[in-house]
């Protein structure tokens, strides 16, 4: 099993709000990748406190576990970081409305768990097939899960990164929790929008079909994204647990 992780500034911007990490156990893998957003470099403090919480957490997810307590603790993490996020900007008026998304994923052998809120996403990626596993809980994605706007449309609309949920702009939140047989997985991705918006599906299924490991994988999707634009912060988590592979 290969991980890799990395962020990059893109082409555009100024400075860089994603933050993005994976942290190992005994018997699990844990990816966070979190898109922050607010003036003043805000965001970047945000998207900070999020994957800094779910550091903090840990130490507290025992080497034997079910699929209960996991769910317990992902949600923990979500409220924890939201009421740090919001407390502090509460009383710092310089990041005044900051936010942040988080996507975690926490990879066991008997299972695969997602928590999100906001709009980075979660893939799997086998040999023949990529899957989004998370929703994008945007207004544009609203009007398409109600019918009043097609997938296509709604990629190029111009509140496609209009957000309903953000850590730390609300003290109430709902997390979005997905639970994956594991045992079916030989990629698994997350990614901020500063990818997705750049990078189509079927472009990251190519890469990773194409490339041998993560790291290469990893490096050819923040390239590539540049290439196409780079207009946002680009950040990836990704797992490789095997299966056929070419090489580059």
């Amino acid at each position: 099993m290969e991980t890799f992780y990395a962020t990059n500034l893109g082409r555009i911007r100024d400075n860089n709000e994603d933050q993005v990490n994976i942290f190992e156990t005994q018997t699990s893998l844990v990816l966070a990748v979190a898109d922050g957003m607010g003036g003043h470099h805000a965001g970047e403090v945000a998207s900070q406190i999020a994957i800094e919480s779910v550091q903090a957490a840990m130490p507290y997810l025992p080497v034997h576990y079910n699929k209960q307590l996991a769910k317990k603790w992902l949600v923990e993490i979500f409220e924890y970081a939201n009421q740090k996020i919001y407390d502090t900007a509460k009383v710092e008026e310089d990041k005044k409305g900051m936010g942040t998304t988080l996507t975690i994923a926490l990879f066991h052998k008997d299972f695969l768990l997602i928590a999100n809120l906001g709009d980075s996403r979660a893939y799997l990626v086998n040999e023949n097939e990529i899957m989004q596993l998370t929703e994008d809980q945007t207004f544009v994605n609203q009007l398409v899960k109600l019918g009043q706007l097609s997938p296509e449309d709604a990629a190029k609309h111009p509140q496609r990164n209009v957000l309903l949920q953000a850590l730390g702009t609300e003290l109430q939140i709902e997390v979005d929790l997905y639970d994956i047989d594991s045992k079916e997985i030989q990629g698994l991705l997350l990614c901020s929008d500063g990818l997705t918006d750049m990078v189509t599906d079927f472009e990251i299924l190519a890469i990773f079909q194409h490339f041998k490991n993560a790291k290469a994988i990893g490096e050819e999707l923040i390239q590539f994204a540049n290439e196409k634009g780079g207009k946002d912060n680009i950040s990836v988590a990704l797992v490789q647990t095997g299966g056929e592979q070419h090489a580059e």
